[in-house]
């Protein structure tokens, strides 16, 4: 004979209930697929406006510093990468590049723009 099945999803819930312990914005639902009714749909909206508002200044302050960092690149380097990042992930063939060799664009010129042999 079997034992009793337990849900998953109440075995879910009560470690979800663990973890928020302390927070007393949080709602929790046992229902099948059938029986949810759902989330409202501007609870839900409000919630992802304030999830970004937490993050918004950091991930601000990252993109600048990103965008001025490109800035100093050349054009093909902004777009597929500077040459220690295209020397680590190699030049398209699988192959990872050796001793300072450059994937080539098949014009004579690799991808930072410079005549072959430069």
């Amino acid at each position: 004979m079997m034992g009793a099945r337990v849900d998953p999803s109440d075995r879910a819930l009560a470690v979800a209930r663990r973890n928020v312990a302390a927070s007393t914005n949080c709602v929790f639902h046992a229902a099948s697929v059938d029986e949810f009714r759902g989330a409202d749909p501007a609870a839900v909206s409000e919630a992802a406006r304030a999830e970004l508002a937490v993050h918004r200044d950091a991930d601000t302050r990252v993109r600048r510093a990103a965008a001025e960092r490109a800035r100093g690149l050349h054009h093909a380097e902004q777009l597929f990468g500077t040459a220690v990042f295209r020397d680590r992930a190699g030049d398209g063939t699988g192959i990872a590049a050796q001793d300072g060799a450059h994937a080539h664009d098949g014009d004579g010129a690799d991808i930072a723009g410079r005549a072959g042999g430069e």
